[in-house]
């Protein structure tokens, strides 16, 4: 759900994943596909209990900063004022009257 509403800073596999790629970006020097899985399944092993952790923290984080986003614009429109236009098709100003 929250990747389909563009959350994916709420997402703590993302975290993970960004560690994985990170990994096999930095050790992959031949390039070979082979090679690459190697590296890929050695990232993945060194993702860590303290790793989740980490990223769960990080999103719990992320999601209450975004809450209070929300409470501040639900305070903010709150206190404006109603703005209502009445539309007709005559048009007047304070020139017309002059």
């Amino acid at each position: 759900m929250a990747k389909d509403n563009g959350h994916t800073v709420l997402n703590p596999i993302q975290l993970a994943w960004a560690m994985v790629k990170g990994y096999v970006k930095q050790k992959n020097t031949t390039f070979k596909i082979d090679d690459v899985h190697q590296l890929l399944n050695t990232a993945i092993e060194r993702v860590t209990p303290q790793n989740w952790q980490n990223f769960i923290k990080h999103v719990i984080e992320e999601e209450n900063r975004i809450w209070k986003a929300d409470d501040i614009m639900d305070e903010m429109i709150d206190a404006m004022e109603p703005c209502i236009m009445n539309i007709t098709g005559e048009t007047t100003s304070t020139d017309d009257s002059e």
